[in-house]
């Protein structure tokens, strides 16, 4: 799963997206992972990767905190209910609903 990951993580920091689109999937179907755990999983490398990256651009100088503090504390306040609704949706509708925000990027670049 190491090695797995290695591709999607590259791939989405070399064009600047989230690898999330391969990394929830990739489990689930490779190694049948509960959509729910490999969701989560895939949430707290978001974080702990995240975290770095903040880390590196604050030392830069190029965080503008109020804007960070606002978007922070309003995954906060989101991350407890959007967890309990997740778990309340059966896995293969959550991976179509994490599907969605792919296409419309998708779609955008298709009409740029």
């Amino acid at each position: 799963m190491v090695a797995a990951g290695l591709g999607p993580h590259f791939i989405s920091s070399f064009f600047g997206v989230g690898a999330g689109w391969l990394v929830v999937p990739l489990p689930v179907h490779v190694d049948h992972v509960p959509t729910h755990t490999a969701t989560a999983t895939s949430i707290v490398s978001l974080g702990v990767y995240s975290a770095a990256g903040v880390a590196a651009h604050a030392w830069q100088g190029h965080v503008r905190w109020p804007a960070a503090c606002a978007a922070g504390l309003g995954a906060v306040v989101a991350a407890p209910v959007c967890a309990r609704v997740s778990m309340s949706l059966k896995g293969t509708l959550l991976i179509r609903l994490l599907a969605l925000p792919l296409a419309a990027a998708g779609v955008t670049l298709l009409v740029r």
